[in-house]
């Protein structure tokens, strides 16, 4: 078991920093976080089967946002505050133990699950009268899938190559679904 309360800031980089015209935006803070985060991990079944689970909840002040304002030009502001919350659950399945007599080295199917709960809590554009265009309290993050499944099989064979698969699977709230593939042979 393991909790954790952190802090931190990151300063804007220069490609933020800097308007179109290159100019400098003197407006620009640093981000500011407060980070909470709580984890157990253990096994069960003989060690078979072992968890992973945190929660973690970060509040942010003055994160960094990039707003496009034409075609292929960004521009960053700070958003007054956010919050990140969520959880994360691995867990894995030794199916074949190493044993000296086995072809099969080493079989576990393993999944990852992540739910993410990010939130615009005091967001608003101004323009440059410093009047409010638009208040975006309450919306979700742009760009974060609330739901992220990962899924696999490690292989580990006693041969003359080693044969891995794995496969990547990606699901989003809107039912997207990514799969990706990916084969490893290893010649020994």
């Amino acid at each position: 078991m393991h909790a954790s309360v952190s802090s931190g800031f990151s300063p804007p980089s220069s490609s933020e920093i800097k308007n179109v015209d290159g100019s400098i935006n003197p407006n620009l803070q640093a981000e500011k976080g407060m980070n909470y985060e709580f984890n157990v991990k253990g096994n069960f079944l003989k060690t078979r089967l072992e968890y992973d689970l945190a929660l973690f909840k970060m509040d942010m002040k003055g994160e960094l946002i990039a707003q496009s304002i034409q075609q292929g030009i960004t521009i960053y502001n700070n958003s007054g505050k956010t919050s990140h919350n969520g959880a994360e659950l691995s867990l894995s399945y030794q199916l074949f133990k190493p044993r000296d007599d086995n072809q099969i080295f080493s079989l576990r199917p393993f999944v990852a699950i992540t739910y993410s709960d990010f939130k615009f809590k005091d967001y608003k554009i101004l323009n440059a009268q410093n009047q409010i265009t638009a208040t975006y309290d309450g919306n979700e993050l742009t760009g974060i899938a609330p739901w992220m499944i990962n899924a696999g099989i490690d292989l580990e064979a006693k041969m003359d190559c080693i044969f891995m698969e794995v496969i990547f699977i990606v699901i989003n709230c809107r039912l997207m679904m990514q799969m990706q593939t990916i084969v490893l042979l290893i010649m020994l």
